[in-house]
C-alpha cells in the first residue's frame, strides 16, 4: 500500500510538471532530443506517427525526408 501511494505521488508530480511546460518549451525539448536519438528510433517514430522528419517539415529536414519510409 505504501508503494502504491509513492507511485501515485510520483505520477502526480510528473503530470503536474508536464502541464506546467508551455508549447515553446515542449518544442525545444523535442528538438534537442531529436538530434541525440538514433536513426532506428527516428525511423520507428516516423512510421508510428506517419510523419517525415521533425515536426513533419521537409524543407528543414531534407535528409530525414530522403530516408523516411512513412507515408507522408
Amino acid at each position: 500500500m505504501i508503494i502504491l501511494g509513492l507511485v501515485f505521488i510520483f505520477q502526480f508530480v510528473i503530470s503536474c510538471s508536464c502541464l506546467a511546460i508551455n508549447r515553446s518549451k515542449q518544442a525545444d525539448v523535442i528538438n534537442a532530443s531529436w538530434w541525440v536519438m538514433s536513426n532506428k528510433t527516428r525511423d520507428e517514430l516516423e512510421r508510428s506517427f506517419d510523419c517525415c522528419g521533425l515536426f513533419n517539415l521537409t524543407t528543414l529536414y531534407q535528409q530525414d525526408y530522403d530516408f523516411c519510409t512513412a507515408i507522408c
